[in-house]
């Protein structure tokens, strides 16, 4: 069984050389958009949104109240009351 010639893979190395960097370069501007978005939910819900409901950021109990709103969904999604 012969080898492919050197020449040849390197083509074809070369040629795969550029949508490389353009799927690189989409990739990396998608995660400083994603990165944003974080950032911003980040600040409206420990500043902004404790502020509008008269809560203390740094109150102990904060914390809890954003992680049960998606458990306390999930549990009404998951258990739907039946009109008969």
């Amino acid at each position: 069984m012969e080898k492919d010639d050197p020449k040849r893979q390197a083509r074809s190395m070369i040629s795969l050389t550029f949508p490389a960097l353009l799927i690189g370069a989409g990739c990396s501007l998608i995660l400083l958009a994603v990165m944003g978005v974080a950032e911003s939910l980040q600040a409206w819900l420990w500043q902004t949104l404790p502020a509008a409901l008269g809560v203390a950021a740094t109150n102990r109990l904060w914390p809890l109240a954003p992680r049960a709103l998606p458990g306390l969904a999930a549990l009404v999604t998951s258990y739907p009351c039946y009109a008969s």
